[in-house]
Order: C-alpha cells, then structure tokens, then sequence
C-alpha cells in the first residue's frame, strides 16, 4: 500500500481500543468465530478472504522485526514466503483457487507479488525493476490488480496484471491512484488523485470497459472505494461535513449514488467489502469512539462484537475487512490477554444443541449405564427444554442448565442417543450421535521372550502370554511366528514353542479369543542372528617400536563360535597389505618409513560377519653417525673429498663462499647412501676461498 494510503489509515485506527461488549444480542444472526494467530506471533491481521473461508494477511513472529505474509486454509497457517531480499511481506488477496496476491520487499524496493501452490512471484512494476509496487486483490480468472510507480518513479498508477500483461489505468488526474478490489466482471475500484481548481484531492473511481471514473464524494475533499461485487455494488469510505466538521464515513454506492451507511453512535466508520447478498463490513466507532467491526445488513448497521458467543476471550473486534458470500467475515481484534490477532467469523444457525457426552461412537461394556449430556446456544431466545431419547425412547427432559439425563442397563448393541431443544420462540434443534454397547474383549499380553530379545541360530524358545477377560472366560490363546500358527494353548499357561528358527527378524503374535467370539491381539519382534567372528592381533605388541626401514610380521588369531573364519585381511593406515584364510593368519609389513602406524585385522566369518581389531606402532629413523670428510684432494679446478655413507638417508654436497653467507648454502651434488664410502667432487673451483658440508636427510 502507498505510504499515502498507510498514513489516512494510521489517523483512523489511532482510535482502536479495548472495549468490553455486552452480552445482549442485537441481531437473530450469530457467529463463531476462529482465532487466527499463533503463540509464536507477535500479532496477527486479516486482508483478505475467498469463497473457501480461506483467509490471508499478515503477522509478526514473536522476536521477529518484520512482517511476513500468511494463508489460514482449513485450520492450518501457512508462511507464503517473501520475495529475494529483506523477509517482509503483506497478502492484501486471495482467490477462489488460494492464488494470494500482496506486497513483498525485493532486494532494492517493494513489489508486487503472486503466491501459487507454494511458489512466490515478482509481479513488477510499470517502469523500471527499481521501482514499487503492490497487488491488493484478485479475481476468481486470476487478474491482479494493485498499484505500481511509473517509469520515472515519481507517480504510482493502478495497475492490472492480466497473465503476462500489465496495463496502467491511469488516474482521473495528477500522479497518483491506486486500485483496491476487481469483481469477477473485471470491474475494478479504487482511489485516484483529482484536480479540482488548485486542489488536488483524493476520490473514489471504477474502471470499467477501458475508462475511469469519478464516483465523487460524501461532500468532504476525500473518498476511496474498498470494494465491489458481482452485482456492481460498490463501498468504500468517504468524506462528509456535519455540522461544519468533517468526518469520515462508510460509504455504499448503488444506481449512480453514494450513500452514507453512518456510524455505530460515534464519528468514524469506512466499509471494506460487500458480497453479493449486499451484505457490507467495515469499521465504526461507538459511542466512546472505540472502532468496531460492523455488518451492514442492507438496512442497518449491526456491531459484531453483539454476534459472536459470550465467554469467547475477545474483548473487542475492532474491524472487519471481508465477507464472502457464504457470510463469512474476516477481519481483526483484541483478545482477553490484549493481543491483536485476525479472526474469521462463520455464520452459525440461531439455536444449536450438541450431545457433548458421550463422544460420538463411543463404545460401552454391557450391561452400561451413563450420562447423556447435551450443550445448547440460542442468539434469538431462550431455552425452555431438552428432550433426551435412546433410540427414540424419551429418557428424561431438563428445562434448565446443566442439561442431561441418564441412560440405564443397556444391552449389548447399537444405540442413537438424540437430544430435541425447544426455545421460547417456537424454534427447535436436534442432534444425534451413535454408541455401541458391547460385550468387553479379552486381553493378551506376551510375557516370554522380551520384545528385541535376540537368539542365536538355529533357535528354539518358549513364547509365554498372559491372557485375562473381565466379563466372561478366555476360550484359546493361538500362538504365530510371522503369521504362521505355531500352537494354541486354551489353559493356564498359555504357551507354545518355536523351533530351529534360522537367522532373520521374527514377529511373534498372542491372540487371545473369550466366549463372546471377540479377540484380543499382541505383537512382538525378536531375532535369530549369527554371531560375529572374533579377532586380535598377536604380533606384534601394541605401542611396538622399530627402527626405519622396518620390516615384520603382522599376526592375528581368530575365531567364530557359530561358523568359520573365512579371511583375516591386514592394513597399514588402511590400506591392506595381505589376507590371510587360514591358521596361522599373518601378513608382512615392508620397508616402513620413520611415522606412526595403526595395524588393524578384520576377520570374515561364513555368514559375512565382521570383527575388526587395530593397534598402534612407532616406526623411528636410527640415530645417525657424524659425517667425517676424508681424503681431501685438490688438483686444479676440482676439490674432492670422501665420507661414510649409511643406508636409508640422502646425501647432499654443498658449499658457500665466504663462510658468513651461511644462509646461501649451494648444493652442487646428491646421492643415496648404501653404507659404503662416498666420493664428492666439485668440478667448477674459481679463485677464492670456499667452505663445503655434507648434509644427511
């Protein structure tokens, strides 16, 4: 909505209160009503509603800074989601088919958006991607209408979305309209600026067969349509000077001519929606300036806080915002603990009775006597009697609250319990609800083996159950291993045995039968499994040092108490160096490096069950001897010298010139040690001093 648009609201919901509503009715139209909001929001408002009783708006999660967009479909809440950017989002409309329409911050503004079967969609605008826009309702073929700013961004258009399309509807003058509500005529209604001498105002328009026009004014500056029907009537809120004070007022406008609908006692109202029975809702405030959601019935205006059942933890419902044509409203309101939360209201018949004992379809133990309980509402008048009857035989009648009667010693069988109430106007309701009566089924429970127990194949047990009937005898406890018979026992102790049961998962079933023919059933599962082999390594010890290369056997034992070891595979550091399939299982670890090392054995049994055991070694370099250079030999440019070498280790020649560069060592030759004298020669002597080493890695 245009931050216009948001500030005329801000100045009339500035009136909100709390106000306590009096428990006379003023209409023979009730409602109940839902709250719509959550213990995890902040708060909660309704836009929105379709043919369904689907309703959309916004909320707050509790903790959270932004708004976000929701559809109440059937008692369940759900999040629409908001558009790439900041999580903020309003749905303002909802079709017949839940398309939901709104606003929904993008990463650089405000757009337009359409919500379908879960997924999100930008709209656009009418000019640049930079630009704002917002959808405020749609139709049941799915146009879109809103408002969006104009390429330069300095005028915001009502606009129509129509599949790919976008058509701006221009405005009746100056740089703004917006459009609020389209009828499934494709007639749409709205707002728009108005140039009148050197004043430019705000007034009501419909767009229709291509053209805007002015629906004019109560007699103030400032009118605005909310909504339309099918039938072309239109509402809104407008203007109008009382008294030389001007005051706003809800609006109907039918047959070329607005007329004001008043107010609830007090200064304000504005109408939002109207269905197609002429049905109209909005705000208005009462005598105390408090603003109430009201129904304009088409002859008088009605405060709904007077509609809805007393006790329902609302104090005040302080708008409406819209009605369908089944004349179910939706709007917002105070509950009991001051939280704002959308409600939607559904027409409920004038006198109502429930049977709110027992439960329908209850079952009962024979011979059963119980208390037959019953609830009744009436909005037009009062109470006088409550008939009971089972199956159509009068069992009692109370005039007065609490209503009940007893049913006594019924048989086995099906009952239809009915309760007729009677109210002072002549008006009378009926509910029923069937029982059953029968006899009570055993019980079984199975007390041997555990449920998971786990056996070792081939297995063989008892199964054990208990068995009881409170109201006759138990006849047989039949016996099952996956659902095959195993046995029936019919006497204390009830048991049966299982026999040579393979490897797998098994399901052990207890049914138990009483004299009546009913039965009672228990399940367990148990299973029948190889055991694994086992495994551990006897060679060498754990935390063994060797010295680098190191070289030695890796042994194992191993073992299967149900089978037969089929392989033991041997790992250094995980990767396997040997398998092993018979006694005695080794492997042989070759040429190991200085490090640590972890030698694990996995054995294998016949069944392909594993067992694993690791432990850890050293291997270390040995300690090196000094490097002596001997045999130093100069002959004119080569200088040559030899040195004890030992295996394992690299050997690199190098020199530098002068000593104090120490940092720029240059080696001139390699080679690998074997344990015997090495010979280095430099064949590229200059004039001057050098300094040579020999460096072991």
């Amino acid at each position: 909505m245009t931050a216009r648009t948001f500030t005329r609201l801000n100045l009339f919901y500035s009136i909100l209160g709390l106000a306590l509503m009096s428990p006379e009715l003023s209409s023979g139209q009730g409602y109940t009503i839902q709250d719509i909001g959550s213990n995890a929001w902040s708060y909660s408002a309704a836009h929105g509603l379709n043919a369904l009783g689907h309703v959309v708006g916004e909320y707050e999660p509790t903790n959270f800074f932004y708004v976000l967009a929701f559809l109440y479909a059937d008692g369940t809440l759900t999040d629409v989601g908001h558009l790439p950017g900041t999580p903020y989002a309003i749905a303002y409309g909802v079709s017949d088919t839940n398309v939901v329409v709104g606003e929904s911050s993008t990463a650089i503004s405000t757009h337009a958006f359409k919500w379908v079967g879960g997924t999100i969609s930008d709209l656009g605008t009418l000019g640049a991607i930079g630009g704002y826009s917002s959808a405020h309702a749609v139709n049941r073929a799915g146009q879109i209408v809103g408002e969006a700013s104009l390429a330069n961004a300095s005028a915001i258009h009502a606009i129509l979305y129509n599949g790919t399309s976008k058509t701006d509807l221009g405005a009746l003058g100056g740089d703004y309209s917006s459009a609020n509500a389209i009828n499934n005529s494709d007639v749409i209604v709205g707002e728009s600026d108005i140039v009148e001498g050197s004043v430019t105002n705000v007034h009501a328009f419909i767009y229709t067969n291509g053209a805007m026009h002015d629906l004019g004014t109560l007699g103030g500056p400032y009118s605005s349509a909310k909504g339309i029907n099918d039938s072309g009537a239109i509402v809104g809120e407008s203007e109008t000077v009382i008294g030389g004070v001007t005051y706003l007022h809800a609006f109907i406008y039918r047959n070329g001519a607005l007329s004001d609908l008043g107010t609830l006692g007090g200064n304000v109202s504005s109408a939002s929606a109207i269905n197609s029975a002429g049905q109209v809702v909005g705000y208005a405030t009462d005598t105390n300036e408090v603003a109430c959601a009201f129904l304009y019935d088409g002859s008088r205006m009605v405060n709904l806080n007077d509609l809805i059942p007393p006790g329902s933890g609302w104090t005040n419902l302080a708008s409406a915002d819209a009605i369908n044509d089944a004349g179910q409203i939706a709007g917002s309101g105070y509950l009991a603990d001051g939280s704002y939360h959308a409600y939607l209201l559904s027409p409920a018949p004038p006198f109502t009775i429930a049977i709110t004992n027992p439960a329908p379809n209850a079952v009962f133990p024979a011979p059963a006597t119980f208390v037959v309980s019953a609830s009744a509402t009436d909005s037009v008048g009062t109470v006088t009697n409550v008939q009971f009857l089972v199956n159509n035989s009068v069992i009692g009648e109370v005039s007065t609250a609490p209503y009940s009667a007893t049913a006594t010693n019924l048989g086995a069988g099906v009952y239809a319990l009915t309760v007729v109430g009677a109210d002072d106007t002549g008006l009378k309701a009926t509910n029923s609800i069937a029982v059953t009566v029968t006899d009570i089924p055993p019980t079984v429970s199975i007390t041997n083996p555990a449920p998971n127990a786990t056996f070792q194949a081939p297995a063989t047990f008892t199964i054990g159950a208990s068995a009881a009937d409170s109201d006759g005898t138990v006849t047989n406890v039949q016996f099952l291993v996956n659902g095959s018979v195993i046995g029936d026992s019919t006497a204390v102790p009830y048991s049966a045995t299982a026999n040579n049961l393979s490897a797998g998962p098994y399901t052990l079933t207890a049914i138990a039968s009483d004299d009546a023919g009913l039965k009672a059933t228990n399940s367990i599962v148990v299973t029948v499994g190889d055991l694994p082999p086992t495994v551990a390594i006897t060679n060498p010890a754990p935390n063994a040092a060797f010295q680098a290369p190191a070289t030695f056997a890796v042994s194992a034992s191993a073992s299967d108490s149900d089978g037969a070891v089929t392989n033991v595979q041997f790992l250094v550091n995980g990767s396997v160096i040997g398998d092993s399939t018979s006694v005695p299982y080794t492997a042989t670890a070759t040429n190991l490096s200085a490090g640590a090392y972890t030698l694990t054995a996995i054995a294998s049994d016949n069944a392909g069950l594993n067992a694993t055991n690791s432990i850890a070694i050293t291997v270390t370099n040995a300690s090196l001897p000094a490097i002596i250079l001997s045999n130093l030999t100069f002959s004119g440019t080569n200088f040559s010298f030899s040195f004890a070498t030992k295996a394992g280790y690299t050997y690199e020649g190098e020199f530098v010139a002068p000593l104090a560069a120490t940092n720029n060592w240059v080696v001139f030759t390699n080679m690998a040690g074997n344990g015997s004298v090495a010979w280095f020669t430099d064949w590229n002597l200059t004039n001057g001093q050098r300094f040579y080493r020999v460096v072991a890695h």
